[in-house]
């Protein structure tokens, strides 16, 4: 089966460091994979390598069958085809505070793909009601909690029908009592049998959603497989000592 996601060699510095260190990674259709590591393993970067948000030094992206080759330059066109196979889940939102919740749903749909306006506010209330947000389509961000500014993110990524969604840290600026209500949301998607990447530290998220956890550490993946293998029979002393980190030493962990 040809992955939906490959990287292939991926590799960038940043100020001066080695930040990703030639990193493989390639994802099925459908596939739920979990990017666990410490503040400052690579884990964003290699996220935003992805979608040209901060493009790579060297390395190759493909997704869905097109490939850019992130060390040629003025191939514009291409890295817009591939950004819109992909929607990405920020861990400040990043919606438009001068827009409606309904707005920051639609505009991608009618500026990007060229729905009309009708048929993608019908799309965006249906997410909206998917998430118990109908009721909020002509509030804006400010009147919002955070955990309900994520949700419109998340409803505003599945709006662009994408071949793959990234999600960076999406509860990570969130006050507690709002982790679950989106970690609730992104296991729904997860249901949906859409590609989906995140870097979280959620490791409950991990356990109960995906299908294959990274640990990444120093701008590498350390190892990857089942969350039972990773989490719970981790292999390499690095995993080991981060998620001992996380739990607080919680559970007796074997290698």
């Amino acid at each position: 089966m040809v992955p939906i996601l490959e990287l292939k060699q991926i590799r960038k510095r940043l100020g001066g460091q080695s930040v990703l260190k030639g990193v493989d990674l390639s994802l099925e259709e459908g596939e739920v994979v979990v990017i666990l590591g410490p503040s400052g393993s690579g884990k964003t970067t290699l996220l935003r390598t992805i979608n040209f948000l901060n493009p790579a030094d060297s390395g190759t992206v493909t997704i869905d069958g097109l490939s850019v080759d992130a060390a040629q330059h003025h191939q514009r066109r291409l890295v817009q085809q591939l950004r819109q196979k992909t929607a990405m889940v920020f861990q400040n939102y990043c919606l438009f505070k001068n827009k409606t919740v309904l707005q920051n749903i639609t505009d991608g749909l009618t500026i990007v793909h060229k729905v009309k306006k009708a048929a993608a506010e019908q799309q965006a209330l249906a997410l909206l009601s998917k998430v118990n947000l109908a009721e909020k389509a002509g509030a804006y961000p400010a009147e919002l909690s955070g955990g309900q500014q994520q949700r419109v993110g998340i409803c505003r990524a599945l709006a662009l029908h994408p071949k793959v969604i990234l999600f960076d840290e999406p509860t990570s600026a969130l006050d507690p009592e709002l982790v679950g209500e989106v970690l609730k949301t992104m296991k729904a998607v997860a249901q949906t049998g859409i590609t989906m990447l995140v870097v979280t530290h959620e490791i409950a998220f991990a356990r109960e959603a995906a299908d294959r956890v990274i640990y990444m550490e120093g701008g590498q993946i350390v190892e990857q497989g089942t969350p039972q293998e990773v989490i719970d029979h981790p292999r390499q002393e690095q995993t080991l000592r981060f998620l001992r980190t996380i739990l607080e030493d919680k559970i007796d962990y074997m290698i």
